[in-house]
């Protein structure tokens, strides 16, 4: 998802981009990227951040308390 995020201004110089901003470049004044790109960088930023916390979480030893080592 990030990769989809850092490569989606790639696509600006397309035909079809520019027929729809109406302009040769990508003008910010006439083509916004809107919420959507903005939240999706976001998640993406979130998910990298809680997969290491994850896996920084899992890696720890886990120490059972007396009652739930009994083996019942």
């Amino acid at each position: 998802m990030g990769l989809a995020c850092a490569l989606y201004p790639g696509g600006w110089s397309e035909p079809l981009v520019k027929q729809i901003c109406k302009s040769d470049n990508y003008d910010p004044g006439v083509c916004t990227l809107g919420k959507s790109y903005v939240l999706a960088m976001v998640t993406a930023g979130d998910a990298i951040i809680l997969s290491a916390l994850a896996f920084i979480l899992a890696y720890r030893q886990v120490t059972l308390l007396p009652w739930q080592s009994s083996g019942k």
